[in-house]
């Protein structure tokens, strides 16, 4: 009983002293057993670690992050430079002095364009109270057929205004006289009232040449070609006073004689 309890204290001082240095020991058991020597283990199972000797470094500390490119500082703007918040829709570098993505100064007037096409109808022979009349009419089938084609073009903007006529389906090779008058086409040829004039004549009609030329009028003097089509501009530096220029009048010959035809604008004024 008593070599027992021996055999005990003896395993149990072991075991404490393995635990202390770190080290593995048998203890034997039985009567007469004497303990074994210890045996040193390793400190962790480490997949890949080698069988033998102490574990390397880089088994004991994590890998280290990659390492980060250095960023480069921005380029600081020049003394005289200044710099302005982004404006959506707005290029850089594009925007004048003043406010941005307004152009510094007055603004340049606004561009407007008007364009009326047609076919010339002839007069009706009995016209209702009240109806309206075709907008292009013929007073000379024999110059301008019915069915041909008319258009009429007003742009204007801050250099001026120009009107541009257009002709098909007429007689080839016919030189008309044509000009902007201040009424709308009527029943009667002379409803379109007279020219339109930048400077009115005081005098009616008129046929002053200070007044009725090309510079103060809107002449549109246009010749068909073999297929009966034309085509003639007028640009001005000015505009049209509201109201002041209804139509368009196409007289039968280069001079201005008697009215072939006539088609109703509502040219805008400014």
């Amino acid at each position: 009983m008593v070599s027992g309890r021996v055999a005990g204290a003896v395993a149990a001082a072991v075991l404490a002293a393995a635990g202390a240095s770190g080290q593995a020991v048998a203890v034997p058991t039985g009567p007469g057993a004497r303990p074994e020597p210890p045996r040193p283990v390793a400190d962790r199972e480490v997949v890949g670690a080698p069988a033998h000797g102490p574990l390397p470094a880089s088994y004991l500390r994590p890998a280290a992050p990659p390492a980060r490119p250095a960023l480069r500082p921005l380029p600081r703007p020049a003394a005289d430079t200044s710099v302005r918040p982004v404006t959506p829709g707005v290029r850089a570098g594009s925007a004048p002095a003043g406010t941005l993505g307004t152009p510094a100064g007055p603004r340049p007037a606004a561009t407007y364009q008007l364009v009326v096409g047609s076919r010339f109808s002839a007069v009706p022979k009995a016209l209702a109270p009240a109806a309206d009349l075709p907008k292009a009419l013929t007073y000379k089938p024999s110059l301008v057929p019915a069915g041909a084609g008319v258009q009429v073009e007003q742009r204007t903007d801050g250099e001026g205004t120009r009107v541009t006529l257009r002709v098909t389906g007429l007689p080839a090779g016919h030189r008309y006289a044509a000009h902007v008058h201040t009424g709308v086409c009527g029943a009667d040829p002379a409803a379109a009232g007279g020219h339109y004039q930048h400077e009115k004549d005081p005098v009616s009609p008129s046929a002053d040449p200070a007044y009725a030329n090309a510079s103060n009028e809107v002449w549109l003097d246009v010749t068909t070609d073999a297929r009966g089509d034309g085509t003639a501009s007028a640009t001005h530096p000015w505009g049209f006073r509201p109201g002041g220029a209804r139509s368009v009048v196409l007289h039968e010959a280069s001079v201005a004689t008697e009215r072939a035809a006539c088609v109703s604008v509502p040219f805008r004024g400014r």
